[in-house]
């Protein structure tokens, strides 16, 4: 019959509300037990700044110049109990990568290179050699021209074409040699025959590669841009090898071998007596000779690539090999996202981040991790892939791992994270909580532009 207050059941204070999100960052005991690290806590409050770079710049050039302003702001606005620490540089990581995928590249044409100098010579070695870089450098041309960028996948293409590109000028190089060699025409004539020889397949070798990844142009959503760099830079660097395998390779053959001729009119039983080695023409008759004999040989042959083909194809249909559309990657982060029930709090949460915070600071391979409860961390390929960024309520957290270097650690971040995941699975079972180790992929397409 009268009215109750809430005076009457509570402690009403004036005061700032209830936070809703925590963020903290620890680093781990490796790191903290460090000289260079001594003061250093697991447990320190957090602010973190994400930074997006606008479309067609330089991640790097951009990275570079942001942690250069931090350094000068230190000095001016930062106060001295602050900390800024770079946890993601997503600039430096594309850096890395391209760095890797240059050496790769360079070390697939000197490998093309050295094998062809010992087979055909060195002469013949060097006009494939040319035929590369002017067949990448018209592609990237043509790329320039029309905006593409120069990033991860488009590096992977130009390693992917590196043996699709050497087919036409070896084949040219090797048809004008072998009828130099045999001497029955002289040397300018015996290299336009040559080429006019084996233009057709040539040809029709390269329109089988276009055909061939045409159709990654019409893959839409997500992985359509993925694979734009791949679906246009493979075609073009076997059009602009063809092209050079007709222009360039022939006249710079020419030029090189042309001395090396056989004398144009010699007697028959002297020309081209050596174009073809004995060893090669008495392995290829005993190998082609039995099923060109015999109909029943080409029959158990045909049977045989049919069964092997089979195998092949079940391999993958019954899951002896593993599908999954992207390779595993050896990153130097990872990711734990934690589902509390419905209704926990967010102290409740907190204490359970705390339980795994506490295992990753025992981790060796761990340098620091942090925490988002309540919230997402900064959007990234998997926020945008797994929609993580739309996570939001005191029982949810993310937690955001970082790992040393490459160089610093003896496993990969997927054999890390396979060794971490039942002691990780268990601390989540004792609190009644879901949890997913998330490994970061290769990453967006455009993320870095040289």
């Amino acid at each position: 019959g009268r009215p109750v207050y809430l005076r009457d059941i509570a402690q009403v204070t004036d005061g700032p509300e209830e936070p809703a999100v925590v963020t903290r960052f620890g680093f781990s005991n490796a790191v903290v037990q460090a000289a260079s690290q001594k003061g250093k806590t697991h447990d320190l409050p957090a602010v973190t700044l994400a930074l997006a770079k606008k479309r067609g710049t330089n991640a790097v050039q951009v990275a570079n110049e942001i942690i250069e302003k931090v350094d000068e702001l230190k000095k001016t606005v930062i106060p001295d109990g602050v900390e800024i620490v770079v946890t993601r540089n997503y600039g430096q990581t594309a850096q890395d990568k391209v760095n890797d995928l240059l050496g790769s590249l360079v070390f697939a044409i000197l490998t093309v290179v050295g094998l062809l100098a010992f087979t055909l010579g060195w002469r013949e070695a060097l006009v494939v050699a040319l035929a590369v870089p002017l067949s990448f450098s018209l592609a990237l041309f043509v790329n320039y021209t029309f905006g593409f960028t120069v990033n991860r996948v488009t590096l992977f293409a130009l390693i992917l074409s590196l043996g699709l590109v050497v087919d036409d000028p070896i084949t040219n190089v090797d048809n004008i040699q072998r009828h130099m060699r045999m001497g029955k025409r002289n040397p300018l004539s015996a290299t336009l025959f040559a080429v006019q020889e084996v233009l057709p397949p040539v040809i029709m070798s390269t329109l089988a590669i276009i055909i061939s990844f045409v159709p990654l142009f019409f893959i839409t959503g997500m992985m359509g841009p993925y694979m734009a760099p791949m679906a246009a830079n493979v075609p073009l660097t076997v059009s602009f090898s063809t092209l050079c395998a007709i222009t360039v390779v022939p006249w710079f053959t020419y030029l090189l071998l042309r001395r090396s001729a056989s004398t144009f009119g010699q007697a028959p039983s002297a020309v081209g007596a050596h174009v073809t080695p004995s060893w090669v023409k008495r392995g290829y008759g005993r190998v082609v000779g039995p099923f060109l004999d015999s109909g029943l040989k080409q029959f158990l042959l045909y049977l045989v690539v049919f069964v092997l083909l089979v195998l092949s194809m079940g391999l993958a249909l019954f899951r002896y090999v593993p599908m999954k559309m992207l390779p595993f990657d050896n990153k130097d982060e990872f990711q734990i996202v934690v589902d509390m029930p419905e209704g926990t709090t967010l102290a409740q949460t907190s204490r359970v981040v705390q339980d795994f915070e506490q295992y990753m600071a025992r981790v060796p391979e761990v340098t620091n991790f942090i925490s988002y409860i309540g919230t997402s961390s900064p959007m990234d390929f998997n926020g945008m892939v797994r929609h993580y960024y739309l996570r939001q309520g005191g029982h949810v957290a993310d937690i955001r791992v970082n790992l040393a270097g490459k160089q610093q650690r003896t496993q990969q971040s997927h054999a890390i994270l396979l060794r971490l995941r039942k002691d990780l699975e268990q601390i989540a079972t004792g609190h009644n909580a879901n949890i997913k180790l998330v490994e970061m992929p290769p990453g967006p397409p455009v993320i870095a532009t040289v």
